[in-house]
């Protein structure tokens, strides 16, 4: 008598989804949550709108504003391209670029008062945190380069381009503004 075992399937092989349903569901939710954060700014998505700002204003400080249009933006652009594939570089590339940015916004305020700030929701929020180590073993200076490096090491991942192809999309930028972008 042979004994026949059940297969275990996973939780992926049970539902089985399409990644074109899959992609969309996502978008879908990045869309709403964009919307209730954009709409918890001005007071129109009820109790859960003031713990949602709340949230963004400790996690992200003054910088949170732009999180509802990034969301947006990402579910957008996940719709419209559907044959783009995404990658752990890019996350990489998109956590980077966050924390750069955050401190480096942060690193403008008072290293004595940053905790403080970070908490009522200013600067850079508690992501923005990651200023006050590095400006206090690194100095200003050492930090703001450091964290732009950071930033353009995350611009490099998320767009998955080369340093010389920023540079040369500088180079053309300028170009465009004629004999002043010349000068400059």
């Amino acid at each position: 008598m042979s004994r026949h075992r059940a297969r275990k399937y996973t939780f992926r092989q049970k539902v089985n989804f399409n990644p074109n349903i899959s992609r969309g569901l996502l978008a879908l939710l990045l869309f709403i949550l964009g919307g209730l954060s954009a709409l918890s700014f001005f007071s129109l998505a009820g109790v859960a709108g003031q713990f949602i700002d709340s949230l963004l204003a400790i996690t992200f400080g003054q910088v949170r504003y732009v999180f509802p249009i990034i969301l947006i933006l990402v579910a957008i652009l996940m719709v419209k391209d559907l044959e783009y594939e995404y990658r752990p570089m890019h996350w990489l590339g998109s956590t980077l670029f966050i924390l750069g940015f955050n401190a480096l916004v942060h690193l403008q305020k008072p290293a004595n008062e940053m905790y403080e700030l970070a908490k009522q929701g200013y600067g850079g929020g508690l992501i923005g945190l990651l200023a006050w180590p590095l400006n206090k073993y690194l100095g200003y200076w050492g930090a703001t380069m450091l964290l732009a490096g950071m930033l353009l090491a995350g611009i490099i991942f998320l767009f998955n381009t080369s340093l010389a192809q920023i540079v040369n999309l500088h180079k053309k930028f300028f170009l465009l503004l004629g004999w002043f972008g010349q000068k400059i």
